[in-house]
């Protein structure tokens, strides 16, 4: 009927200009995303570590420059400090939290 037609007509432009910006916002965020990937993993072996064989086993989608060490991570896991006491203990200028 002319009512499907009209109906089928309206879908189609409907989805061709959801389609052209969705196409356009690709078009400007993945370069830059591959950008920001590729600036990350220039940063692999940059910083300190406690060193070590043994690694978490990430894949490299992660977005990490490098497996990170399992030492790393103990360290942290390790860490008895509540935030609050991180927070005394190592205060950040211009802290707009109040304790």
């Amino acid at each position: 009927t002319v009512q499907e037609m009209e109906s089928a007509r309206f879908a189609f432009w409907l989805c061709f200009y959801g389609a052209a910006g969705a196409a356009s916002a690709g078009r400007e965020t993945i370069p830059q995303q591959y950008n920001r990937f590729m600036a990350r993993k220039s940063l692999g072996g940059v910083g300190p570590t406690l060193g070590g064989d043994a690694t978490l086993g990430l894949l490299p989608i992660t977005g990490y420059p490098e497996d990170i060490r399992l030492r790393d991570v103990e360290k942290i896991v390790n860490n008895r400090m509540s935030p609050f006491q991180m927070i005394k203990k190592f205060p950040i200028e211009k802290n707009t939290y109040a304790y």
